[in-house]
């Protein structure tokens, strides 16, 4: 794939990974999301999710703290795939799965670009 394309395919998919998760917190922030307050936790923990949901949004949009930020992504979604997993909600869990992989697609790409500046 030729570098602008790389780029275009790189910067569609921060888009699409930070619309999702600035949507996702706001909901959780709000009060919205309350199937993990009805499971048992608390919700201290979800409003943290909220917040860690849009820090992590707003950290894939900077070059410098991208990769960890994806990573801390991927970390997100397999826990909370974990959590969808114990209480048999399995399309959940396959949308958290598609969004740790296109969070790994990331990670990729922007180690590429670091690994072609000599700073990887």
């Amino acid at each position: 794939m030729p570098k602008r394309g790389q780029q275009i395919f790189l910067w569609t998919l921060i888009l699409l990974l930070c619309f999702q998760f600035i949507f996702s917190g706001t909901m959780r922030l709000s009060g919205q999301y309350i199937d993990l307050v009805i499971w048992g936790y608390s919700c201290s923990l979800v409003s943290f999710m909220g917040f860690m949901d849009i820090l992590i949004a707003i950290c894939l949009l900077f070059p410098k703290v991208r990769t960890v930020s994806a990573l801390m992504l991927i970390l997100s979604m397999t826990w909370q795939g974990y959590m969808y997993l114990m209480h048999e909600q399995l399309a959940f869990v396959m949308i958290d799965l598609a969004l740790a992989g296109l969070a790994l697609i990331v990670v990729w790409y922007s180690r590429e670009g670091l690994y072609a500046q000599g700073k990887w």
